[in-house]
C-alpha cells in the first residue's frame, strides 16, 4: 500500500536527520544531546549501524566509557562502506581527528580510542 511506502522514507529520512543532530551536537558540546539523537536514530531503525559512530563519541565524552568501549569493539572491523571496503576503525579514527581539530575531542580520547580499536 502507497503509504506503507511513504512512512519508510520518512523514517529513512528521521532517521538521516537524527544521526545528523547527533553528529553536530558533538561540536556544540551538548554530548547528552548526541547521545540522544543516536539513540533515537538507531530506535527507528537500527540497521542504521554508522549511526553508532556518533553515538560511541557521544558515550565516550561523557565518560561513559563501559558503554563506549562496547560499540567500538563490536564495529571495528565490520564494512562501513561497502564501495570503498573502509571499516568502522578507520571512520572512528577520523571522527576523532575531526573533532580533535575542533577543539571537542583531546589526545587522551584519541589514545583511548585506540586501545579499544587494537
Amino acid at each position: 500500500d502507497s503509504l506503507r511506502n511513504v512512512d519508510s522514507i520518512f523514517t529513512a529520512q528521521a532517521v538521516t536527520d537524527y544521526g545528523s543532530l547527533s553528529w553536530f551536537a558533538l561540536f556544540t558540546h551538548n554530548f547528552p544531546a548526541s547521545e540522544s539523537a543516536a539513540r533515537r536514530a538507531l530506535t527507528l531503525d537500527p540497521t542504521q549501524t554508522w549511526v553508532n559512530t556518533n553515538l560511541a563519541l557521544a558515550l565516550l565524552f561523557q565518560h561513559k566509557n563501559e558503554e563506549a568501549e562496547k560499540i567500538y569493539r563490536r564495529l571495528k572491523n565490520d564494512i562501513y562502506d561497502k564501495e570503498t571496503g573502509k571499516k568502522y576503525r578507520d571512520v572512528f579514527l577520523e571522527d576523532l581527528e575531526t573533532l580533535r581539530a575542533a577543539g571537542v575531542a583531546t589526545e587522551q580520547d584519541i589514545v583511548q580510542v585506540k586501545v579499544w580499536l587494537e
